[in-house]
């Protein structure tokens, strides 16, 4: 009650309560222009294996995928033998290296070289020697993954395995025989099963189509509340 109405009462007039405030009532907000989010991408898909019927080529009853030649198993058995082959040539090389009367003999390279045993140029062939024989059993390693695999250019990658091999005549004398099952493997690799073989293994083309594209206008700016 305010002072006013305090004297009004003191001296018997009647006393008239004051009105309560109306507060202004918040009118709806207009409904907005719903936001339409844009279509997501779609996923990339590797495409399917053609049929046997489109290509003629039997599967495999255990994994359902081309069935694998015999030719190609025996390209593979040849080539994973070169890798053994150059181990044990690397092997050697170490067993006459270590001792000083057979350093120059143990390989092309110190024989030619012919360096000192506790000289920089020792350390430096030893690493040479090393890098070879990664790089040429990295490259029939490649070949031997990929072909399994049915990817038809390792047919030029194994005539360039080849090639990459023939760093093994720097080594001893027994690396140079890993060169055959390596030359063996690739010649195997031209045969017609193993080209029929890598088409059977080539995924079918898959046409896309036309993808639908969102031409709705999107509103941007404040959204609309819930329940509003």
């Amino acid at each position: 009650m305010t002072d006013d109405g305090r004297a009004r009462r003191a001296w018997g007039e009647p006393v008239t309560a004051a009105p309560e405030p109306v507060l202004p009532v918040a009118e709806p907000a207009a409904p907005e222009a719903s936001v339409v989010a844009a279509a997501p991408a779609p996923i990339a898909t590797i495409p399917p294996l053609p049929s046997p019927a489109e290509t003629g080529y039997p599967l495999s009853a255990r994994t359902g995928r081309p069935r694998r030649p015999a030719l190609l198993v025996t390209a593979e058995v040849l080539f994973w033998s070169a890798p053994v082959a150059l181990t044990v040539a690397f092997a050697r090389f170490w067993w006459d290296a270590a001792s000083v009367d057979r350093l120059w003999e143990s390989s092309r390279l110190f024989g030619w070289a012919k360096p000192d045993p506790v000289s920089a140029l020792a350390i430096v062939l030893v690493l040479v020697t090393a890098a070879i024989l990664v790089v040429v059993v990295g490259a029939v390693t490649a070949v031997a993954v990929n072909a399994w695999a049915g990817r038809r250019w390792t047919r030029w990658g194994g005539l360039a395995a080849v090639a990459v091999g023939a760093l093994t005549l720097l080594l001893n004398a027994w690396a140079p025989y890993a060169l055959a099952p390596v030359l063996l493997g690739t010649v195997l690799l031209w045969f017609p099963p193993f080209g029929r073989f890598c088409a059977a293994m080539t995924p079918a083309p898959k046409n896309p189509g036309r993808l639908p594209v969102d031409v709705t206008p999107v509103t941007y700016g404040p959204m609309r509340l819930l329940g509003n």
